[in-house]
């Protein structure tokens, strides 16, 4: 059995470049139980999909996925339990979509442009050792 998973993850670490999509699936046991899927397309377009188990996790609770766990990931990103549902990285803009609605994240440059489906937002310009912030 162990043979034939490091034989298919072998398999799949070579061909998926060949193929241009990569695949990385994440399985969490414990308090924080379930299954985060990282997906990269032909076009540089990564997909984090998340499906894990509610049930008597307070909300505030999650965990922190990195490039140490997967590669693809160009940023650290905190996955809350029953909040974030998905995450979408494409080029220089993040879209985080949680339960409540989604967050976009545009960095262009020194300066970073978040909105949100609330119609909040935020300017960052970060010039030396100046960081002006506008909401």
């Amino acid at each position: 059995m162990k043979k034939s998973l490091v034989l298919a993850v072998l398999v799949l670490a070579i061909l998926g470049p060949v193929f241009g999509q990569e695949e990385y699936t994440l399985f969490y046991s414990g308090i924080f139980q379930g299954i985060i899927t990282i997906q990269k397309d032909r076009g540089g377009k990564i997909t984090v999909s998340i499906n894990v188990d509610s049930e008597g996790i307070r909300a505030q609770e999650g965990v922190t996925i990195d490039p140490k766990l997967c590669p693809l990931l160009p940023a650290s990103f905190w996955i809350a339990k029953n909040y974030t549902r998905s995450i979408i990285i494409d080029g220089n803009t993040t879209t985080e979509i949680a339960s409540n609605g989604w967050i976009k994240t545009v960095v262009n440059g020194n300066t970073t442009t978040t909105t949100s489906s609330s119609g909040d937002w935020e300017k960052m310009i970060v010039d030396g050792n100046t960081k002006i912030s506008t909401t």
